[in-house]
């Protein structure tokens, strides 16, 4: 965790900026809210001014169409006669029958006929246990306002069935006589479910402030504003409109409340806007803005920080090329130095493969000497034999003969063999121990491998060790250097008799795999095998497990690297306490 005493603080200009751009993105966002809101405002108040329009509409055309009702009550024969005859049966079965008839036929709730006291003289439900007949309902609003005016509405509940319905009311004359009042009652649920489908809240409210209609049915007879069950708990002026909040935690919240007046009912239709629409898209827009706002101001830091960063960038190029320009020479001075120190590292490498080369030679010379020192001694003894045979032969008459010159000649071709084998050995000898400047070429692996057991055939016979062989012996070919690859098996083979000098045991074992691609070469010894972690350096340059003056720990480094510059590899497997695995897998050459 960084010190609090090291934390970089912002520069006054950085807290300045910072301030700045906050500025203006509230004044964004503040300027898009006011002038969303202003116009989301006027235009939820103009579609609610069009939906009252049509909400006027639906209404007065549902109550035309029961405005004749109660005139073509007032005006039947059979409704007529009963109020001149109130007290004949024939004329209240009549006025019965014939107003069932009719409120069948219009649909209507309820057609009654009432005395001029108010009492019903005959209904269309004179049938029913509800019916209505001889009810007195001179105390209802609308009987009065018939008997007064000659025709009144009224929205109110039945006394008998408890259904709230639209009465109309007509008094029946009889010249200048009052024969009594007709009334229809209509039901305004058809309306109210038109209204619903809208999915809009919409309201009637009677001049009292009662509700009468909506689409809320809990709404329904309550007051709008006053009282204890109120619909609105509270109203006021906001932003040039009527802001009203619902009463009871009501999910709706608040609302814009537009009104109409509906003269002919005395009534006032009143449509709620809820005030999330209002307000949700003007809510929007200011985010919005904030974010156009913060990305524009961000856009130009960026610009601004971009071409101070280009102009940084131009002055470190100028120092850089300065820096450039003083330390060319320093370089071209250092750059020939490492080429001399790599030019010499490359003549170190060459060397200190010769000198293991060398090494190797050197470990051989005591059984090459005896090799050679028998043949030398074959030669003496021949030598002095074909003195004596030929001293022989000089002193007999007329020479030795066809028997003396066969027994010259065997001898002499005895001591050819011998040269041959001396020159042989030589050759190969000098071959081996030359630096060689060969490339890589086609040969045969196990001609490596043959001429590796010819150097050390006078260990491996002086340590009593058996070779076997599996495998194939011909017909094999790899793309290698033949003298680096026979240094390889020579310091396989000699590390491979090293491990085995305390074994009661001494077999080496040469198995040969050739597949399509490569040719695996697996040398493997009775030894006493290696454990893990020597096995894992056992390819470092100058580590060795032999004692000091046998060994410079780069026969198997450099045999590694012998191999894998011809893009081949050498594993090694062991178990101790049963011997060691060499395998020197090569990719064979490719055919042409």
């Amino acid at each position: 965790m960084v010190p609090s005493s090291r934390l970089r603080r912002p520069s006054p200009r950085a807290l300045l900026l910072t301030a700045a751009g906050a500025l203006v993105v509230a004044a964004a966002a503040y300027a898009a809210f006011e002038v969303t809101l202003a116009g989301d405002i006027d235009a939820a108040r103009e579609r609610a001014e069009l939906r009252l329009g049509s909400f006027e509409s639906t209404l007065e055309m549902i109550v035309e169409r029961y405005r004749f009702l109660p005139t073509v009550v007032a005006q039947a024969r059979e409704v007529r006669a009963v109020l001149r005859a109130p007290d004949d049966p024939l004329a209240v079965a009549a006025a019965n029958a014939h107003l069932s008839r009719l409120e069948d036929s219009a649909a209507a709730d309820e057609l009654f006929v009432m005395n001029p006291e108010g009492r019903i003289l005959a209904a269309g439900n004179w049938w029913s246990l509800e019916t209505l007949v001889g009810a007195d309902r001179s105390q209802r609003p609308y009987f009065a306002g018939a008997i007064a005016r000659g025709s009144a509405r009224m929205y109110a509940v039945g006394l008998t069935t408890n259904l709230p319905g639209y009465f109309l009311a007509q008094r029946v004359d009889d010249g200048d006589t009052m024969l009594g009042v007709a009334v229809a009652k209509v039901s305004l649920g058809e309306l109210e479910a038109i209204w619903w489908r809208s999915g809009e809240e919409i309201a009637v409210v009677d001049e009292a402030g009662t509700v009468l209609l909506s689409t809320r049915p809990d709404w329904r007879f309550r007051q709008l504003a006053d009282g204890e069950d109120a619909v609105l708990a509270r109203r006021d002026r906001w932003r040039g409109a009527e802001r009203v909040t619902f009463a009871g935690g009501d999910p709706e919240g608040a609302a814009i409340l537009d009104a109409i007046r509906l003269p002919s009912h005395d009534w006032r239709l009143l449509y709620f806007t809820p005030f999330t629409e209002v307000t949700g898209r003007a809510l929007t827009m200011a985010v919005l803005a904030a974010l156009l706002a913060g990305g524009l101001l961000l856009a130009g830091l960026a610009g601004w920080q971009r071409r101070r960063a280009n102009l940084a960038v131009a002055r470190a190029a100028k120092v850089l090329e300065r820096r450039v320009a003083e330390r060319t020479t320093e370089l071209r001075a250092v750059n020939a130095r490492l080429e001399a120190e790599v030019a010499e590292r490359r003549r170190a490498e060459v060397g200190l493969v010769q000198a293991a080369k060398l090494a190797s030679l050197g470990q051989t010379m005591a059984g090459i000497a005896h090799e050679i020192s028998q043949p030398i001694a074959a030669l003496r003894t021949s030598a002095a034999s074909l003195k004596i045979v030929a001293a022989r032969d000089a002193a007999r008459p007329g020479g030795g003969g066809p028997e003396g010159a066969e027994r010259i000649a065997r001898t002499i071709a005895s001591m050819a063999g011998m040269i041959d084998r001396l020159a042989a050995l030589t050759d190969h000898l000098r071959s081996f121990a030359r630096k060689d400047t060969a490339g890589v070429a086609p040969v045969d692996p196990l001609a490596a491998v043959d001429a590796a057991l010819g150097l050390l055939a006078h260990r491996l016979e002086a340590d009593g060790v058996t070779v076997e062989r599996h495998g194939p012996r011909h017909g094999l070919v790899v793309a290698a250097n033949p003298i680096r690859l026979e240094q390889v098996f020579v310091n396989l083979l000699a590390n491979a008799l090293d491990a085995m000098e305390a074994s009661a045991v001494r077999r080496l074992t040469i198995a040969v795999e050739a597949g399509a691609d490569a040719v695996d070469i697996a040398v493997s010894d009775t030894g006493a095998g290696m454990p893990a972690e020597v096995i894992a350096q056992l390819f470092d340059p100058f580590f060795t497990t032999k004692e000091a003056g046998r060994g410079l720990g780069l026969g198997l480094s450099i045999s590694a690297g012998i191999v894998a510059e011809i893009g081949g590899r050498i594993a090694v497997a062991s178990v101790p306490g049963t011997g060691t695995t060499f395998t020197v897998h090569l990719p064979r050459a490719a055919a042409g």
